[in-house]
């Protein structure tokens, strides 16, 4: 497939495995050490397949699209350079592990499209602080979805149609 890159940036195309509009381990390069790396996703983009970032320690930020609605199983787990992430709108699941041991992480915003929390989507993200709001859209929660984010000092439950939690 074709892949632009510029300056410490990477955009993945609609020839870049987009066929089946997901992006998987297979898709991605694993280059981001040097901790400079960003990537922009394409709107073409329906899925963050399972492990499509994880292990990328030198990536610092991504810019995912409004198309993106699913992020897969463990797809940026271990990215310790992540400071934050700006969940789109559009995202309606975000699957198991899917931000564990993103300890660089100090801020996230789940946005009230999202409905499935999978089990330790952010645990060990210990760098999180502050507040975390879980919007009122979530119906379920993963065991040990936000373990060991030591650094929240409060959790604003607005889930009230949550029908299914693990635990913490």
């Amino acid at each position: 497939g074709t892949r632009f890159i510029a300056p410490n940036t990477i955009y993945y195309t609609a020839t870049e495995k987009i066929e089946s509009t997901w992006v998987d381990e297979n898709s991605i390069s694993h280059d981001f050490d040097d901790g400079n790396g960003y990537i922009v996703l394409k709107n073409e983009v329906a899925e963050i397949g399972s492990l499509a970032f994880s292990g990328c320690n030198g990536l610092i930020s991504i810019i995912i699209p409004t198309s993106v609605e699913e992020i897969g199983w463990s797809a940026f787990s271990g990215c310790n350079g992540l400071t934050s992430i700006n969940i789109p709108n559009s995202v309606m699941e975000i699957d198991w592990r899917a931000f564990e041991g993103c300890c660089g992480l100090t801020s996230v915003t789940i946005p009230n499209s999202v409905t499935s929390i999978g089990n330790y989507a952010f645990s060990g993200c210990n760098g999180l602080t502050g507040a975390l709001t879980i919007p009122n859209s979530v119906t379920s929660i993963g065991e040990w979805a936000f373990y060991n984010c030591s650094g929240l000092t409060t959790i604003n439950f607005n889930a009230t149609n949550c029908t299914s939690m693990g635990g913490y």
